[in-house]
């Protein structure tokens, strides 16, 4: 077997929305390690059956690799078991909690930044293609946005994000109080 389809199926699953979410469920309502790794399992049982009920009559199955589809939600699963430990029962005070919600924060800052970048970036791209006359033979234009200006919106938006979330969240109870 190819390592390069080896790397890109564990790279699918780990950005696939119909893992990550069953992943971060499991993660977050399981009480003991081996619980999530059971759960995983299962999960990962189910899906083989979803594709394999829906495999045309022609496709073969190779076995041996199955157990790499237990890579991605392990995972998320397992980050999120951790987190939901992380941030479980404690006060609200303390140095690990503040520092959990700021990991939290931080994260939600890249992932809001990165598509309000990716966004502004398109309407940036759009702007330029028109503004500059760029031609839409053979989809230049569409390169253009979509290759140039929409990925560097995205990064910068993600920096952006995350330094803000990062930021918001060491400010603490100072800036549940608001101003005053």
């Amino acid at each position: 077997m190819d390592p390069i389809i080896l790397l890109r199926s564990i790279g699918i699953g780990l950005v696939s929305p119909t893992v990550i979410l069953p992943a971060i469920v499991i993660g977050l309502l399981c009480r003991r390690w081996w619980q999530v790794f059971a759960a995983v399992v299962i999960l990962c049982f189910v899906f083989l059956a979803i594709q394999i009920a829906t495999l045309p009559s022609e496709a073969m199955i190779v076995w041996y690799t199955t157990p790499i589809g237990l890579i991605a939600p392990m995972a998320w699963a397992s980050a999120a078991f951790a987190l939901r430990r992380r941030l479980g029962p404690s006060h609200a005070d303390t140095p690990g909690r503040r520092a959990g919600w700021r990991v939290v924060a931080t994260f939600a800052g890249l992932l809001l930044g990165g598509v309000l970048g990716g966004a502004i970036g398109i309407g940036l791209g759009l702007l330029a293609v028109e503004a500059f006359h760029i031609s839409s033979f053979e989809g230049k234009s569409g390169y253009l946005v979509f290759f140039a200006f929409m990925p560097l919106g995205a990064l910068l938006g993600m920096a952006a994000g995350g330094l803000l979330g990062w930021w918001l969240a060491g400010r603490g109870p100072a800036l549940a109080a608001g101003p005053g």
